[in-house]
């Protein structure tokens, strides 16, 4: 194989799209210990096999700045997806090449666009600061079919921000009461009615 010879139908993945639904239950211990497992089913559109997915996962956190965790997960084909290709295999793989007789060790194996694959996972979380924790993981494939064996390690570093919430719109100002005439005359500043006259004082 050489890259002259692959002029299409190259993508990093199936080229498909999937469409994952999950029921997620977990739980939490005062020992600060938590438990979590999920499963679902994976539509795996372009006629691609669908899926029977599930995941659980454990911790324990040690004095509150470091979390060790592990897990597992599996994806699991229900159907069978469409033929993609013809895969050759040896019947007797410790046959030499120049022994062989035809076609008498050589095993035609339809290749479909469907996989299975169980993972394994670990890893360390450190809290370096109340805002700030450094990831350490790794994880391994350790069964599965029309999938790649994968050893993968990631290293991942996460801060934590609080947006401040916008200010409050400022208060109306208030609007002063207009002024309604009577037509009585108004008082002067300063001069306090009197006593009202009796009859007896406007004889005297």
């Amino acid at each position: 194989a050489s890259p002259r010879n692959v002029q299409d139908d190259v993508t990093l993945g199936d080229g498909q799209a999937d469409v994952t639904a999950r029921l997620q239950i977990g739980a939490a211990f005062p020992t600060r210990t938590f438990v979590r497992g999920d499963v679902g089913y994976n539509l795996r559109l372009g006629d691609a096999g669908d899926q029977f997915v599930a995941s659980l996962r454990a911790g324990q956190s040690i004095a509150g700045t470091v979390l060790l965790f592990a897990g597992a997960s599996l994806a699991y084909t229900v159907e069978p997806g469409r033929i993609i290709g013809v895969s050759v295999a040896a019947v007797d793989p410790t046959l030499p090449a120049d022994q062989y007789v035809g076609t008498a060790n050589l095993l035609l194996r339809e290749v479909r666009l469907q996989r299975d694959s169980v993972d394994v996972s670990g890893g360390v979380l450190v809290r370096l600061t109340p805002e700030v924790e450094l990831t350490l993981s790794y994880s391994q494939t350790v069964w599965g079919r029309n999938t790649s064996e994968v050893h993968v390690v990631g290293l991942s570093l996460s801060a934590r921000t609080h947006l401040a919430p916008p200010p409050p719109p400022p208060e109306p100002e208030p609007v002063p009461a207009p002024e309604v005439e009577t037509g009585e005359d108004t008082a002067a500043p300063g001069d306090a009615p009197g006593p009202a006259a009796t009859t007896d004082d406007a004889q005297e």
